[in-house]
């Protein structure tokens, strides 16, 4: 004893204490067990099972503390009893390990857990922000017991996993892998009135403070209080001897899936992992499961299962197992993700594992966990150069010498770290993990790439990119086939084959049909983009090429005369004339609009509260017409752009042309005729694309900053395009896409200072934006409340946040 007060004793003092391994996984998966109970939802009704109170035994500390409880302090004998295993220990552990058997203290909770009278909340995928939505039309993040209740009611069990212990729809079971994935009582539950926010908030879930077993707690705390010393590190112990400490710092596989895996994949996808995952594993799942589900025909053993059964079963895979099926699933077509598209944890994204804070995601390389460490790809490609060569291995020398060759540095490792740093990762892995099949089989083996499965060497570097955390652009000009066919043409008019020539016929026929095609995209994404409110849409700022290009093809049907009355924009086929005076008819609307802004005023309580209280910051999207937004040299820019598109089309003749080219024949005034359409035609599309009124995607390429913090964020696009933003700036709280992101800009629309412009991230049609569609469901803003509720109400709102 020091100064008569009993010494603490700390992880490595335990681990001396306690060396055998068998009491060490006994002690870890009662820990676990005992975390389960510690996260639980219960009702005021609660009362201890008998199954739950036999199943602990206590040491001679716990029997000692649970009498004192009870003679002392009139606590029940059986809440006693549990209230000093949930307590684990002080200087002596109060469970005693080796008398109390896990198992049997799993099948008294998952009893408890199938019976309803435990509860864990189901957190992944829709269900739960669904069913918040359905009970509460004000945005509300503290819960009652009775809304808790009725919230998790209607939900299936929570799936989480203990260590070895996973809960769910089947109750508790054991399972050969061991996880982290505890419940909590915080939850991702609504998005809130405000337009502008995109965060999803959290909701805090109540449990019953006057069970027996809570209610009393204060009681255990005193008695704690007033033992001698401090109490011995357990937790701490049974995470450093469960192994969960040295896996925190991993990087590459110590993330669970499970997230991603619960909120990405739609309901026949996740069935097709479960049937992939059944019939893959050797035989091992099955017999993991059989205990609880008949799994002789995998198919029809998951066929009709719900996404909590799914993601249950999912747990008793490997993460390794996961990682690859999912990765074959999507290049075999079965997981469709769009080039482009990454999935990410949408209402669980807020799980994410270990020192790197790493998030999985999902695309069309497959998966990866990605981090925002700064430079952490670039640490892991780092290792991954280092990985390919035995340093002790004359011959891997001697090759990693000759790949190096031409650096004129003495030591090797030196010469290493300087092509490194001097070269872009994609160039660095194609020269090194190309060189031979060894690397390549090492490079697979290090990214988690269970195989080259065929991929082209293009795919495979493509691939390992993506899995060390690169990004990996898809080549994506929707212009590129018409500019090849536009250059095509232009070649043959100043040839002698353009008379009578089907290979002129040939090259124009897709030219003019890929024009029209051009000009429809342009028109839709323009009109759209310019007369759509995007603050209130339920995707703000996002174009789907499908739902919003029907908008804004619908809006162009109402604006846009034709000499034989409404063309319809919507047909399969639109004749060029009325594409080409779509462009003025735009025009003309939005000037129809700059002359009654009053019509369009946005409602006092859509906008953001910080409008009018702070000069650091502007909202200027008072208008649902987003054209209105825009600074004036901006909407006199556009409007005189797409008066200018249909009149050098319609100077030209260019729709002429198009209905007369299989007729012509080598004269000059004909070839002058067409030299004119094409110029025109030319002038026209590069208009468009200065302007921005079609669907460029512009990705980040690099960002500057001074010494006095100001940034510039630098962005490329097809063929050279470049667009700047300036940061710091008033604009940045109104909601657009922010400087992570790739988007398609409206160059030519600046909103409060030249370089802000609009923009608008991709939607991608897949399975994942059906499962979401109806994301964001926004809650009213609800009533103010008096000074007394209110001070009630942040009081314990700040109790639950620490």
């Amino acid at each position: 004893m020091i100064g008569g007060r009993m010494p603490h004793r700390n992880v490595e003092e335990l681990k001396a204490a306690y060396p055998d391994s068998a009491w060490r996984g006994r002690f870890v998966e009662i820990c676990d067990l005992m975390d389960l109970l510690g996260g639980c939802v219960i009702a005021d009704s609660y009362t201890i099972s008998d199954d739950l109170r036999n199943a602990i035994t206590l040491s001679a500390a716990g029997v000692a503390l649970r009498d004192k409880l009870v003679t002392k302090e009139g606590v029940a004998a059986k809440e006693a009893k549990l209230m000093c295993a949930l307590s684990l220990g002080h200087d002596e552990l109060f469970i005693d390990i080796e008398k109390t058997d896990p198992d049997e203290l799993a099948r008294a909770i998952s009893k408890e857990v199938l019976e309803g009278r435990i509860q864990l909340p189901f957190v992944f995928g829709p269900e739960l922000y669904d069913r918040y939505a359905e009970l509460f039309e004000d945005e509300k993040d503290i819960l009652t017991l009775d809304e808790t209740l009725r919230l998790l009611d209607a939900l299936p069990v929570g799936v989480f996993q203990f260590g070895r212990f996973t809960t769910g729809p089947y109750g508790v079971r054991r399972a050969g892998t061991s996880r982290s994935l505890q419940s909590k009582r915080r939850v991702s539950g609504y998005h809130c009135s405000r337009a502008i926010c995109r965060a999803l908030h959290p909701i805090y879930l109540e449990t019953s403070r006057i069970a027996a077993v809570n209610r009393d707690r204060e009681k255990l705390e005193d008695l704690l209080s007033s033992m001698d010393g401090e109490a011995a590190e357990w937790w701490a112990f049974a995470t450093e001897v469960s192994g969960a400490t040295s896996a925190y710092y991993g990087d590459q596989r110590a993330g669970t899936l499970i997230p991603l895996i619960g909120d990405a994949l739609a309901l026949d996808e996740l069935r097709a992992l479960i049937w992939a995952l059944l019939d893959t594993s050797k035989g091992r799942l099955r017999a993991d499961v059989a205990g609880f589900l008949d799994v002789r025909n995998a198919n029809t053993a998951v066929a009709d299962l719900g996404r909590a059964e799914l993601l249950q079963l999912a747990l008793f895979a490997r993460e390794s197992e996961l990682r690859i099926a999912v990765d074959r699933l999507v290049r075999d077509g079965v997981i469709e993700v769009p080039p482009g598209e990454v999935r990410r944890a949408v209402v669980s994204f807020g799980m994410r594992s270990g020192a790197f804070g790493l998030a999985p995601e999902l695309g069309r390389h497959g998966i990866r966990f990605s981090s925002d460490e700064p430079g952490f790809a670039l640490l892991r490609e780092r290792r991954l150069l280092d990985a390919l060569y035995v340093r002790e291995a004359d011959t891997d020398v001697e090759e990693l010498e000759w790949q190096l060759r031409g650096l004129e540095i003495p030591d090797l490792d030196e010469r290493l770290e300087y092509f490194f740093q001097r070269r872009a990762p994609r160039e660095a892995l194609e020269r090194m993990v190309l060189a031979r099949k060894t690397n390549m089989i090492a490079a697979c083996e290090e990214v988690g790439l269970e195989e080259n499965g065929g991929l082209s060497d293009r795919e495979l570097i493509d691939t390992i990119l993506w899995k060390l955390g690169f990004p990996v652009p898809s080549e994506e000009d929707p212009h590129k086939d018409f500019w090849a066919r536009h250059e095509r043409l232009w070649s043959l008019t100043q040839s002698s084959e353009i008379g009578g020539s089907e290979r002129f016929i040939e090259a124009a026929t897709p030219y003019f049909a890929s024009l029209e095609g051009l000009l429809v995209d342009a028109l839709a994404f323009s009109s759209w983009a310019l007369l759509t409110d995007h603050l209130d849409a339920d995707a703000p700022f996002s174009y789907d090429d499908e739902a919003d290009r029907a908008a804004g093809l619908a809006l162009m049907n109402e604006i846009a005369p034709s000499p034989a009355g409404s063309s319809n924009y919507s047909a399969e086929r639109v004749d060029l004339g009325n594409l080409i005076s779509g462009f003025s008819a735009l025009a003309g609307r939005l000037e129809a609009c700059v002359a009654t802004p009053v019509d369009y005023e946005r409602p006092p309580s859509e906008l953001p509260d910080y409008d009018g209280k702070t000069e650091l910051k502007s909202f200027l999207l008072n208008s649902t017409v987003m054209f209105l937004n825009l600074t004036p040299p901006s909407r006199d820019r556009i409007i005189t752009g797409l008066r200018e598109i249909t009149q050098v089309l319609t100077s030209a003749e260019v729709n002429s042309v198009r209905n007369e080219y299989a007729h012509y024949r080598r004269t000059v005034r004909a070839i002058s005729r067409l030299e004119s359409a094409l110029d025109a035609i030319r002038q026209a599309v590069t208009r468009i694309e200065t302007l921005g009124l079609c669907r460029l995607l512009f990705r980040p390429a690099r960002m500057t900053r001074d010494e006095w913090g100001r940034s510039v964020f630098y962005y490329s696009g097809p063929r050279g395009l470049e667009h700047s933003f300036s940061r710091p700036t008033r604009f940045d709280w109104m909601g657009l896409p922010g400087m992570s992101e790739s988007f398609y800009a409206v160059r030519s629309a600046a909103i409060g200072e030249p370089t802000e412009v609009l923009r608008f991230t991709r939607r991608f049609r897949s399975p994942f934006l059906e499962m979401w569609s109806g994301y964001p469901n926004r809650r009213r803003r609800p009533r103010a409340k008096s000074a007394e509720e209110a001070e009630v109400y942040g009081a314990k709102r700040d109790a639950l946040s620490h």
